[in-house]
């Protein structure tokens, strides 16, 4: 289980979305940051077994955070 978070960060008066994702045991935790272009797995793109397809930025920060990381995803300027 893990706890999810979302917010807005103001980038020089561009508001960026954002989510922090973080194990419901407790702290510090080792930190992540999830960027743009990861995961890129094409669907059925069989790479990982623990991830065999690309499933999203959210659902890959509450997969980190159920193994023990504090988890940050944001939308990059211009996107999202």
């Amino acid at each position: 289980m893990s706890l999810y978070e979302e917010f807005s960060l103001d980038s020089n008066g561009v508001v960026l979305s954002a989510a922090l994702c973080t194990p419901d045991t407790p702290s510090p935790h080792p930190g992540l940051i999830l960027c743009h272009g990861m995961p890129a797995n094409p669907p059925g793109d069989n790479v990982s077994p623990l991830i065999p397809v690309d499933i999203g930025y959210p659902d890959l920060a509450r997969l980190c955070a159920e193994s023990g990381f504090a988890t940050l995803i944001f939308y990059f300027r211009g996107a999202g």
